[in-house]
């Protein structure tokens, strides 16, 4: 196929006119006719007089045994969503059904509004529910707009999905945190530097404790001098990581007032710092003197991305308190 860069609207109605070429139609094959007039006129000359006709009968069959041309494009690819990673954005639809499908062109764009460009092409698999591709060595913190195409093995190519599909990647992680009454110095992280730190660090955004009395606790901690706490809430169990990366979205209300929650294995929590960043947790394990978690922090400020999902928070929702 040509590999030259076309580009689609963001309406999602249709390639634009510069589309690739169709294959070439093959050749016209003509049928050789048995029987000419040079064989009848063996056969005497009463039938002389029918070769002309006979001749003019071949003739105009000749070319009527064109092979058509496909011109039909498959229809436009359904179901497009997205899951954020970290520097990446996996992208899933459903298959199309045509038995002359041959894959399927993607599209980013930096804006929703704009052109999308044609950058990748993935080959139609043989069978299987979704169709997966993955666009990596992406920047985190900036959001990419996608669509798909369908092409046929005639080249003919669908309009682009219909779908409001964008992603901002954001960088995820694995960390180990002591308890505050173990360690004080390595009790608490801080999401914008990615690191373990101290609990009295005016960077750190979440300190985990665990005593006798009070048990496991993750503490939202506050910007020194001022009442403005990291908000945390519970989001659930997580049974694998399938249903971790299922928690889609940083929510506008349910953040616990204490600015704590208690710390259960399998649970999924939803973080909210003090400088506008969200952040989620899958607590792997939780012990007396540490915790292992699972995380992922957006990287850009005020986007409740955590995996992209068609429906949108606002972002001028309520804040919680003290925010």
């Amino acid at each position: 196929m040509n590999s030259q860069v076309t580009s689609m609207t963001a309406s999602g109605r249709g390639p634009s006119p510069a589309r690739l070429p169709l294959r070439a139609a093959p050749p016209i094959r003509r049928r050789r006719r048995r029987g000419t007039g040079l064989t009848l006129l063996a056969l005497g000359p009463a039938l002389l007089l029918f070769v002309p006709s006979l001749l003019l009968l071949g003739a105009a069959g000749c070319d009527d045994d064109q092979v058509p041309v496909d011109r039909e494009p498959p229809a436009v690819p359904r179901g497009i969503t997205s899951i954020t990673g970290d520097m990446q954005v996996t992208l899933l639809w459903y298959p199309n059904a045509e038995w002359d499908l041959s894959g399927y062109r993607i599209y980013r764009s930096l804006s929703g509004a704009g052109y999308y460009s044609r950058f990748d092409w993935i080959s139609a698999p043989p069978s299987g529910h979704y169709i997966e591709y993955v666009d990596r060595n992406l920047e985190n913190g900036v959001t990419y707009y996608y669509a798909v195409s369908a092409v046929d093995d005639a080249g003919n190519e669908s309009g682009l999905s219909p779908e409001n599909v964008f992603d901002t990647p954001r960088p995820a992680g694995r960390t180990n945190l002591r308890s505050y009454e173990t360690s004080p110095r390595s009790c608490a992280y801080d999401f914008s530097s990615r690191r373990v730190t101290d609990y009295d660090d005016p960077g750190a955004d979440i300190a985990y404790v665990n005593n006798p009395v009070d048990g496991a606790w993750m503490l939202g901690l506050n910007e020194p001098g001022t009442d403005l706490y990291t908000a945390l809430q519970d989001a659930g169990f997580a049974a694998n990581r399938d249903q971790y990366d299922s928690v889609t979205w940083a929510p506008a209300h349910g953040w616990s007032p204490s600015a704590a929650v208690e710390l259960i294995e399998g649970h999924v929590y939803i973080v909210w710092t003090r400088n506008d960043h969200y952040a989620k947790l899958w607590v792997r394990s939780v012990y007396s003197d540490q915790v292992e978690f699972d995380w992922a922090y957006q990287t850009d400020p005020g986007n409740q991305e955590l995996k992209q999902r068609i429906v949108i928070v606002p972002l001028d929702a309520p804040r919680p308190p003290g925010r």
